[in-house]
């Protein structure tokens, strides 16, 4: 298919039995090259997607009804390259010719573009509108209307600050940090591995104390069956805490969960 076989075709409105106004140009994607519209001159300015017409006729252009029929606004012109008969340059300010036809492959593509002068792959055509084109030179740089900015990245690092156990300051505890922390601490001695994390402004929804390493569950007995958020059982009351089971709680995100029903054997 070409671009003269479409421009200056009235269109037939099947359902209404009319032909009414003409094609004067199309719209052509930027990113892919396909056609997605055509532009119909009637009583106003209108669009027609290029998937609701029903044959590219001899004598006109077949639709179902004038319900095919869009606003301009309705598009975001920026996506797409105005296509017509006009003057054809090149990316140095060179004028190559007068544009004499576009070809489309089966599936609407714009494979190339005809001018007086010659025909460039149409994969080189950087801008158009009804009046001019531009075709992309080697080293040319990539067109655009603005620069990209440049974002900052900025650091979120915090200091973490680790405390033996008798220079630890007092905090005030949340009930969970509490019952882990007395579950365990007749069973693990090391507080090397229990960190106070604060942040200079308080803030009551910021755990005081995070358990690091959970080394020492190892060897305590799990006192309540312990299920996935969908209800699938992966430690079952009873059992000896391993590695494995270790590892298959954190996975799971039951680790806190596994800790507070668990109990030592000694």
């Amino acid at each position: 298919m070409k671009l003269s076989e479409i421009i200056k075709k009235p269109v037939l409105f099947l359902y209404e039995a009319k032909l009414e106004g003409e094609i004067t140009g199309a719209l052509i994607r930027r990113s892919g090259k396909k056609l997605d519209y055509l532009v119909h001159e009637g009583e106003k300015k209108s669009l027609i997607k290029a998937a609701k017409v029903l044959s590219y006729g001899k004598d006109a252009i077949a639709v179902m009804n004038d319900l095919c029929l869009i606003s301009p606004s309705d598009v975001d012109r920026k996506r797409y390259l105005l296509a017509g008969f006009g003057e054809l340059y090149s990316s140095k300010g060179e004028k190559m010719g007068a544009i004499e036809d576009i070809e489309f492959d089966e599936g609407g593509v714009a494979t190339s573009l005809k001018y007086s002068g010659g025909s460039v792959e149409f994969s080189k055509i950087a801008r158009m509108n009804f009046d001019i084109a531009v075709c992309m030179e080697e080293g040319c740089p990539l067109i655009r209307k603005v620069a990209p900015k440049k974002i900052k990245m900025y650091s979120t690092a915090q200091q973490v600050i680790i405390f033996d156990k008798e220079d630890k300051p007092p905090v005030e505890e949340s009930e969970q940090s509490v019952s882990v922390t007395e579950s365990v601490a007749e069973d693990y001695e090391d507080s090397e591995t229990v960190y106070d994390m604060r942040e200079k402004t308080s803030d009551e929804h910021v755990p005081h104390r995070i358990i690091s390493d959970y080394g020492f569950l190892l060897g305590r007995k799990v006192t309540a069956n312990i299920f996935s958020f969908n209800r699938e059982l992966i430690v079952e009351e009873g059992e000896v805490i391993t590695t494995k089971i270790v590892e298959k709680a954190r996975k799971y995100g039951k680790l806190v969960e596994l800790t507070l029903n668990s109990k030592s054997v000694l």
